[in-house]
């Protein structure tokens, strides 16, 4: 694990400045990709049609998981 963290790991401190970044970057960053605090490109799967459908499988996923913790939940989406 720790091979793991040097190499893809960040402190709470760092990850944090990505999230900071994001909501104030503004309307032209909407949606998209964010990445060491500037707008990325998405891995290839993420627009193919295998990842369409397994972004709708684990969304599917989720809701189930949810919907078990908090009844009612899927309503508020």
């Amino acid at each position: 694990m720790r091979v793991a963290f040097k190499a893809m790991g960040r402190t709470a401190e760092v990850g944090s400045r990505n999230y900071i970044w994001a909501a104030s970057a503004g309307l032209e960053t909407c949606g998209s990709y964010i990445e060491h605090c500037n707008s990325g490109t998405p891995a290839a799967i993420v627009g193919s049609e295998e990842g369409k459908a397994l972004q709708k499988k684990i969304f599917t996923e989720l809701i189930e998981v949810l919907e078990k913790i908090s009844p009612g939940i899927v309503q508020n989406i």
